[in-house]
């Protein structure tokens, strides 16, 4: 059950982020690492489990960060799984202090 919830989670973002375009990920990881500055709300602090993926779109212009964030906020995910913060609500949250996930886009 574990892993076919953390598809889920998985499928849930690649889901949402493709309602404006295709996405092709180019590189997934998940490792523990210092989130500092990485744009999460101060409810999570040190060392978290981090997933990142690396993503290109097949029209360059068709997503930015403001449109990720504002797609997929509050989005349902599950919680329970191996993830080293503990979210309050069970769901993808961009703002605040409970912030959960976080979007950069490189050119």
């Amino acid at each position: 059950m574990y892993q076919y919830k953390q598809q889920q989670n998985y499928l849930s973002l690649l889901n949402t982020i493709s309602l404006r375009s295709n996405p092709n990920v180019i590189n997934l990881s998940n490792e523990k690492v210092d989130i500092t500055g990485m744009g999460f709300g101060e409810k999570y602090k040190g060392r978290q489990q981090v997933w990142t993926l690396i993503i290109e779109f097949e029209s360059l212009e068709s997503h930015n960060p403001f449109f990720m964030r504002k797609d997929i906020n509050m989005v349902p995910i599950f919680n329970g799984l191996n993830e080293t913060a503990k979210f309050p609500n069970q769901c993808f949250v961009v703002e605040d202090k409970y912030c959960n996930i976080s979007f950069t886009a490189e050119r």
